[in-house]
């Protein structure tokens, strides 16, 4: 988590190509952000996930998220 937290709290700063389709809708709230944030007592994780959308536009985005997996397969 240490190492990709500054790209999800700043995606601009992502130093190598857009290789992901929706890399525009990307980040989503990951649930390994929101436990890491409670797990390690990291309160700058808890903030970010907090700010980041919860719903994609998209469907096809919205499957590749942890929850829509379980909705689209």
């Amino acid at each position: 988590m240490a190492f990709v937290f500054p790209f999800i709290a700043d995606k601009k700063t992502w130093p190598h190509a857009h290789a992901v389709e929706y890399f525009d809708e990307w980040p989503v709230r990951q649930p390994s952000l929101l436990f890491a944030g409670i797990s390690l007592s990291k309160p700058q994780y808890l903030a970010v996930w907090s700010k980041l959308i919860q719903i994609r536009l998209s469907k096809k985005s919205f499957a590749t998220t942890p929850y829509g997996s379980r909705c689209f397969g």
